[in-house]
């Protein structure tokens, strides 16, 4: 992989995504790019007692099909943080370390965010505290057509893709475990809630991207 990393914005992003900006020297997210949905731009993927879950933000283009991503507002049309709060709970109530990281993630998510991009980048920095490293992070100045210097990963970590084969993620036990084999590369509250300060040991074992 490049020493730099172009990647997408993310809402409490998988941990391929924190892998390719903890391994890259610097990390750039693209923002002038027009908006594609259901990716992880606004939606993140836990495990929950009835499987996989899928947590999505409700977002409002302004300018319809052509607004780019750093223009899309976080709609209030209901109270989608509180229903995520009470899914995460449901989720990770019981892992080992919910309670050691819960309120300063639901602190930042209940925080004042007009748009989508602010949101996610508050929640990346705390991610980034949590897990105790600097993301180095930038942001496009325009859409990047070529990005030869990069490893552009904007489109390949997507919900409709496997980035990597199954066996790329080492298994950590997961709060249900034993009623679901495991999930690799869900959203990396799954790893926090379950491995705690070990978190980024994972990270760094699991290799290049």
């Amino acid at each position: 992989m490049s020493d730099h990393v172009l990647l997408s914005t993310a809402y409490f992003p998988p941990i391929s995504w924190i892998a390719a900006v903890f391994q890259a020297t610097t990390t750039t997210i693209e923002v002038h790019e027009t908006y594609v949905k259901q990716t992880y731009r606004n939606r993140c993927n836990i495990l929950g007692p009835n499987g996989l879950q899928i947590l999505s933000i409700p977002v409002k283009k302004p300018y319809g099909h052509h607004s780019k991503t750093l223009e899309i507002e976080v709609s209030s049309h209901y109270d989608w943080k509180r229903q995520h709060m009470r899914s995460i709970q449901t989720a990770y109530n019981s892992s080992p370390f919910y309670l050691f990281y819960k309120e300063r993630i639901e602190k930042v998510l209940y925080e004042s965010h007009d748009l989508l991009l602010e949101l996610n980048n508050a929640l990346l920095n705390l991610i980034s505290e949590l897990l105790g490293f600097d993301p180095k992070a930038l942001f496009t100045d325009t859409y990047y057509h070529n990005p030869d210097s990069y490893t552009d990963l904007r489109n390949e970590i997507s919900p409709g893709k496997q980035f990597h084969s199954e066996d790329y993620f080492s298994v950590y036990t997961q709060v249900f475990s034993h009623k679901y084999p495991f999930h690799p590369d869900l959203s990396i509250l799954d790893l926090l809630f379950n491995e705690g300060p070990a978190s980024l040991e994972y990270i760094i074992k699991l290799g290049n991207i």
